[in-house]
């Protein structure tokens, strides 16, 4: 599966259990009560699924994470050595 999500151009893949993160669905809350989410309203009304996947898919036995670099190729941060820019 690895070689798959790699050969279709993600940088990593995991899988886990829908209950791998017991404390998600507390953090989620606290990170939106503080208002850290700013004005992704989005992220608020779809707390519940994001909390636990269960929410969405009770029957899940898994899930599959994949991940994108979509960084620069660059430190972004290089140019803060350069004074003279």
């Amino acid at each position: 599966m690895a070689a798959a999500a790699r050969h279709h151009g993600f940088d990593t893949v995991g899988i886990t259990r829908p209950d791998s993160i017991p404390l998600a669905p507390e953090r989620l809350r606290q990170f939106l009560a503080e208002g850290a989410h700013g004005d992704m309203e989005w992220l608020a009304t779809t707390a519940a699924r994001r909390g636990d996947p269960r929410v969405l898919w009770p029957q899940a036995r898994s899930v599959i994470i994949l991940g994108l670099n979509y960084g620069p190729d660059t430190d972004p941060l290089a140019i803060l050595s350069k004074r003279d820019r």
